[in-house]
């Protein structure tokens, strides 16, 4: 029984010592499978890192390259508009910003239509703009920006296609014309003042010589009828009547005439204008109209030109502004002053009289246009051809009822 008991004893020592060898077996193979994760898991970690630090690398270049083409984007002259298929809009750079004056949180997501409503005669969808040939090749139309002012453009558009080539929205390019428009309108009246002048030149000679002929006879005449003082009061009207006529003629040549820099010298348009505001003054003192000055008289804002020329400009200028006031309160207010990143001496001369309606603006400046009764319509004619004989502009903005500023711009002595 002792022995049973012991045979039994050591066969389960046999099968404990098997089960520990398998279970030692099994240990070491789970130990190995183990070292091989963990290196498989340093390695993936490692490969990660790798690829995260890669994928760290392309999201900064990615930003830097989204940057630099918004930098692109916000830096180009042109206004840059990009409407999806429904016509909203998902982009508006600052150009676009600054001609329409609308900011991009005002039309971001709103309908193009809200903005430029007289694209195409007023069709305002997609449609029309992907399929209409004169918005790829150019298209001159006029928007209103937020002020309520017109403003003339040319757009073009393009669309925007995915990688497969499937048109997902359109995006619209414009350039203000405004600028192009205004020297248009500048070149065409330099070339009809120009024929107009030699014109005038032509007939004023013409004219002048049988009238020196007339005052002289009516002059004669006059001494006969002395006696007689209804004859006499009549030559003595015909005398004025041709005196009158050749002050206008007087005033015509010198429209026609060229205006020479070899005279030309330094020149402080604020002496200038206190200079034309000395001769206007009995003038404007009989209306009770207050002068107000906006300028240093201290300073100097020194151009290159003729001293008896600007006088006469400033002087018409004053005048004008003089017999615009019809009301107790008149007041004219003038402005002088360097601007010197444009490079200009600026005088601008204000008044609170009758102002000028929109249709009259443009014709103010041509000869023998005036809204006087007793006027030639010379004066601001001169005038304009005096400003641009110095290589400067003359600008007018007016309003109906509240009043007219009329600004001078002379390039600035440039200071060696």
């Amino acid at each position: 029984m002792e022995q049973k008991t012991e045979q039994t004893t050591q066969v389960d020592i046999s099968v404990l010592n098997q089960a520990f060898r398998a279970f030692s077996e099994t240990t070491l193979k789970f130990q190995e499978a183990h070292a091989k994760l963990e290196g498989r898991v340093t390695y993936l970690s490692k490969e990660l890192a790798e690829k995260n630090s890669v994928l760290r690398r392309n999201v900064v270049k990615l930003e830097r390259t989204q940057k630099y083409l918004n930098n692109i984007l916000e830096s180009i002259s042109d206004g840059v508009v990009a409407l999806n298929l429904e016509g909203n809009i998902t982009t508006f750079n600052r150009a676009a910003q600054t001609i329409t004056k609308f900011s991009p949180h005002e039309v971001i997501n709103k309908h193009y239509s809200d903005l430029f409503s007289k694209w195409h005669k007023g069709k305002c969808d997609t449609h029309t703009i992907i399929y209409d040939i004169t918005f790829s090749t150019g298209h001159e139309t006029v928007i209103k920006n937020k002020s309520g002012e017109e403003v003339p453009i040319i757009a073009y558009s393009s669309l925007i296609t995915d990688e497969n080539s499937n048109v997902v929205g359109i995006v619209v390019t414009f350039n203000d014309l405004s600028k192009i428009k205004q020297l248009e309108d500048e070149i065409e009246r330099a070339k009809r003042l120009s024929a107009l002048g030699e014109m005038i030149a032509g007939v004023a000679h013409e004219i002048r010589n049988p009238l020196g002929g007339i005052e002289m006879f009516t002059s004669l005449l006059e001494r006969e009828c002395a006696s007689d003082e209804r004859k006499k009061r009549i030559s003595q009207n015909i005398i004025q009547g041709v005196q009158s006529l050749n002050k206008i003629i007087t005033e015509m040549l010198t429209f026609t005439q060229s205006f020479s820099k070899t005279e030309f010298q330094k020149v402080n348009l604020i002496d200038c204008i206190e200079s034309s505001l000395g001769f206007s003054c009995h003038e404007l003192r009989k209306k009770n109209i207050n002068i107000v000055k906006s300028y240093n008289m201290a300073q100097s804002v020194l151009v290159m030109g003729d001293v008896d020329q600007l006088r006469q400009v400033f002087l018409n200028l004053l005048l004008n502004a003089g017999q615009a006031i019809n009301c107790h309160d008149g007041a004219i207010q003038l402005t002088c002053f360097s601007h010197q990143r444009d490079g200009y001496g600026v005088v601008k001369i204000t008044d609170n009289g009758c102002g000028i309606v929109p249709e009259d603006i443009e014709k103010i400046f041509d000869p023998f246009f005036t809204t006087k009764a007793k006027g030639t319509g010379l004066g601001l004619a001169v005038s304009y051809r005096i400003i641009e004989a110095h290589g400067g502009k003359i600008r007018v903005e007016s309003k109906k009822g509240e009043g007219t500023s009329f600004i001078v711009y002379l390039p600035l002595v440039q200071e060696v």
